[in-house]
């Protein structure tokens, strides 16, 4: 039989739970990305970026102790032990919170995609004018091209 201690419970628990606060900060993050990208607040939206990136560092953080912890409580219930409410409330919330952010982030990577490809578009159709009126400036005759030179 798998020992998983009433310790075990509770500082996974725990874990889970700090876990859970920050994937709603991330999903927090991504709602805000959404309303940046729609607006165009380009350098705001990487702002926000890095601070996603914060906070998916803290999670990854939690990992390494959930992971051993979620093992132990793995053996545990396949000893046939009781799973414990207060743990599988939070990998349900937890697994919620993951799915969410990650519809979110499919919707910032489309919208940001087109935001790049606008933006390309108008650097190429600028490059184009300006190629454009560097060969008209180039075309125009400022010589006596036209005169014959017998004269």
């Amino acid at each position: 039989m798998s020992k998983f201690s009433n310790e075990n419970a509770a500082r996974l628990t725990e874990l889970l739970q700090q876990e859970s606060d920050l994937l709603k900060s991330l999903r927090d993050k991504g709602m805000e990305q959404v309303s940046l990208l729609e607006t165009g607040e380009i350098e705001a939206f990487a702002e926000s970026l890095e601070k996603g990136q914060a906070i998916i560092g803290k999670i990854d953080g939690l990992h390494q102790e959930i992971n051993v912890l979620m093992q132990s409580y793995v053996s545990f219930l396949d000893s046939g032990n009781k799973k414990i409410d207060a743990i599988e409330v939070l990998r349900i919330e937890v697994r919620t919170i993951v799915a969410e952010c990650a519809k979110l982030n499919e919707k910032n990577m489309a919208k940001a995609g087109e935001k790049v490809n606008n933006i390309t578009g108008e650097i190429t159709d600028k490059s184009q004018k300006r190629k454009s009126v560097g060969v008209y400036g180039q075309g125009v005759v400022t010589s006596s091209e036209y005169f014959d030179k017998k004269t």
